[in-house]
């Protein structure tokens, strides 16, 4: 059985195939197209994966992709109707949800011009994470396992008891109530604006004093379960038409009022100021006490 993985419709696409079950390639279309993030249909990595392993388009059984439309259904329906006067967000959904298998197909048959015979099966986004992380819990007969991200398939923290590969959910968090977004909202404020830029802020903590983390909490309704509270955020929009990711500003005008005016950064920006420094610092010891809560 020969199976082709896709991470489409995000940064970094990607493609990986297995063979009789076991990873023959991987790669990221970033690595051949030379684009930072890469958000284009990933063809080159998966004409890359195909030729490593010495198969053809037509020898493939499935074709697996890191998102599943119903997956969270009702949670995205009641959400888009609320939200829907503010955006597109609620047509581009409908769209999405009822051609994403039908525009995968096209896609393959404009790139390679031949009768597809694969089946698609979407597997839940925390799911895939959840299973990257399986053959690392061979010798354990359970396991407990957390997928915290922006957001995928509308959750934004998934846990899971695994034993023996079989997955039992024991919780989840919903959109837009993000970790993620919350340490985007400051990437942002700190001057970073570029899709992944957050291991900047990571490293800037270094430099700072965790005097702020009461500050910080205030932008929280609860933490657990981990709430926003929205009022000092917009609604986090992702645009990936550019084929690199671009988020829109998720920190609005009642953010700024509360830490002050953010950092800006010009060509001979050189220095930080403390403060900057003191905020990724508090950010950070927030993030990890809300995560090892958990």
């Amino acid at each position: 059985m020969i199976v082709l993985g896709l991470n489409l419709n995000h940064g970094n696409t990607s493609a990986c195939i297995f063979i009789h079950e076991r990873l023959v390639c991987a790669v990221e279309e970033e690595r051949l197209v030379r684009i930072k993030n890469c958000s284009d249909f990933p063809i080159n990595a998966i004409k890359y994966c195909l030729n490593y392993a010495g198969v053809l388009i037509e020898d493939v059984d499935y074709v697996t992709v890191n998102s599943k439309s119903n997956y969270n259904l009702t949670f995205k329906i009641i959400f888009f109707l609320k939200y829907f006067y503010r955006n597109i967000f609620f047509f581009s959904f409908l769209f999405l949800y009822f051609n994403k298998k039908k525009k995968i197909y096209n896609l393959f048959k404009l790139y390679f011009g031949k009768k597809i015979k694969f089946k698609i099966i979407s597997v839940p986004h925390h799911i895939s994470h959840v299973f990257s992380t399986i053959d690392f819990t061979e010798s354990n007969k359970k396991s407990l396992v957390f997928s915290f991200d922006g957001s995928g398939d509308f959750s934004t923290i998934e846990s899971y008891l695994v034993h023996e590969n079989n997955l039992k959910l024991l919780d989840k968090n919903y959109f837009p109530n993000s970790l993620g977004f919350l340490y985007t909202a400051f990437t942002q404020y700190l001057g970073f604006f570029n899709y992944g830029d957050e291991y900047k802020v990571m490293g800037l903590s270094g430099y700072g004093k965790p005097i702020y983390c009461e500050k910080i909490l205030k932008l929280l309704k609860s933490s657990e379960p981990f709430k926003l509270n929205m009022q000092y955020f917009n609604v986090p929009n992702i645009s990936y038409l550019t084929g690199q990711p671009v988020i829109e500003k998720i920190y609005n005008h009642k953010f700024i009022e509360m830490f002050g005016k953010e950092r800006c950064i010009n060509e001979n920006d050189e220095f930080i100021d403390q403060i900057y420094k003191d905020y990724a610092a508090s950010l950070q010891k927030v993030f990890e006490d809300i995560v090892i809560s958990y």
